[in-house]
């Protein structure tokens, strides 16, 4: 059973996404350290009065670096629940601050960045990192300090799976890299013969593992399996080493600017292959470099689809959009839920039990609705999530499978 942990954290409201990692003493808008007054954080004039220490997070996000992309979705993203919070007279009465460090999605400033905030009691909970390397570089470390670490993002199993102080919002490989063999590929584009190509890393063998496990199940040929580096940009030896053994569809697990290269290079081989990207490529930034064009008949797989009168989430996709000046992506809503999450925990804690210890317990007994849908957390504090289909096609991306009343997927449009 998961333990449970508390401090106390906040945010800085106007933090440069460009900045290093976050320095640790400075200063901080509104409220002070026994209550304060922040004003017109509920997007008006009037002032909201605290009372008490400010609560803190400490946010791990790839601010810099070929994940920033991500780490922009991390920051407006908890930016915007911070400030509605807030807005409503904060948790427990306090003022809710988060702190962000610039991981650069690398392990060590991961390991760095969970040495400093363990240290420094006002912090009651970790967010991040993006990538499963990363979190595992830092779990051990907050682990041993009894301090829960909650990325919304990344989704290797053995995660939860090594510690109870960890837990994760994203989705599990065990889930989605399978859902891309048997769903999209093999059921959806009827390929009986796939191309893989996979990331250099913890996350990257992990997904492989999940995906090859379930294409060896249902009879799905592999005809290569070729690792990449992250920053990696020439693929033409991968792809002509592809390209021989004839495959119906490449399925690519990597990021967006890998995935955006990939294409490209596909492309000028002119060669007209079928590409699947796994979800963590799809970001405003990969059909940015593409274009429309070249981004034109890729297929992945999402768990969430803005519905018409969904107006939590059509609200919530606005107010980023005009923050941050691009599309809003799924990391987006995992940071906020995971947020709103946590901010439910303490909730239920009260004062006079709350501590990073507690926080164990408390998140493991979540039962929420959130961004997307209704959640909860299996025995390792892992979230298991339903994909959809969704085909990027004149301009944007479009569901092309549904569920029906047993949960079955179902195909709405080829």
């Amino acid at each position: 059973m998961k333990k449970t942990l508390a401090l106390i954290l906040s945010f800085v409201l106007l933090i440069s996404l460009l900045s290093g990692c976050a320095d640790d003493t400075a200063p901080v808008t509104g409220g002070g350290t026994t209550g304060g007054t922040v004003a017109g954080s509920n997007g008006g004039g009037e002032e909201v009065t605290f009372t008490g220490d400010p609560i803190y997070f400490a946010m791990h996000h790839p601010a810099t670096g070929d994940a920033a992309e991500y780490g922009l979705h991390y920051l407006i993203a908890s930016q915007i629940a911070m400030d509605r919070v807030n807005s409503r007279g904060g948790v427990l009465g306090r003022e809710l601050r988060i702190i962000p460090y610039d991981t650069v999605n690398r392990p060590q400033d991961n390991a760095d960045i969970a040495r400093l905030v363990v240290a420094n009691p006002r912090y009651l909970i970790a967010l991040g990192d993006y990538a499963s390397s990363g979190v595992l570089a830092s779990l051990p470390i907050y682990e041993e300090a009894g301090m829960v670490v909650f990325t919304p993002s990344a989704s290797g199993p053995i995660i939860g799976q090594s510690s109870p102080f960890a837990f994760q919002m994203f989705g599990l490989q065990t889930d989605d890299a399978p859902f891309a063999a048997r769903e999209i590929l093999q059921g959806y584009l009827g390929a009986e013969r796939v191309g893989v190509i996979h990331f250099n890393t913890d996350w990257g063998f992990m997904a492989l593992e999940n995906f090859q496990r379930e294409a060896d199940r249902i009879g799905l040929e592999l005809t290569n399996i070729e690792p990449i580096n992250t920053g990696e940009v020439d693929f033409r030896a991968i792809l002509s080493n592809i390209r021989q053994n004839d495959p119906d569809a490449i399925y690519i697990m990597a990021n967006y600017s890998e995935v955006a290269g990939i294409v490209n290079q596909i492309t000028q081989m002119g060669w007209d292959v079928q590409v699947v990207p796994s979800k963590t490529a799809i970001t405003g930034s990969l059909i940015e470099m593409l274009g429309e064009d070249l981004a034109e008949g890729l297929i992945t797989n999402l768990a969430f689809v803005v519905r018409p009168g969904d107006t939590y989430m059509i609200e919530y996709t606005a107010e980023f959009e005009r923050r941050a000046g691009v599309p809003t992506t799924y990391w987006s809503y995992l940071v906020y839920d995971t947020i709103m999450g946590i901010v439910d925990a303490i909730e239920r804690l009260g004062e006079e039990n709350l501590s990073r210890e507690a926080m164990v317990d408390a998140l493991m007994e979540t039962n929420k609705y959130g961004l997307l849908g209704q959640w909860e957390f299996n025995e390792h504090g892992q979230v298991h999530r339903r994909y959809y289909i969704m085909r990027f096609e004149s301009g944007s991306w479009v569901q092309v499978s549904d569920f029906d009343e047993n949960y079955n997927i179902i195909i709405l449009d080829r």
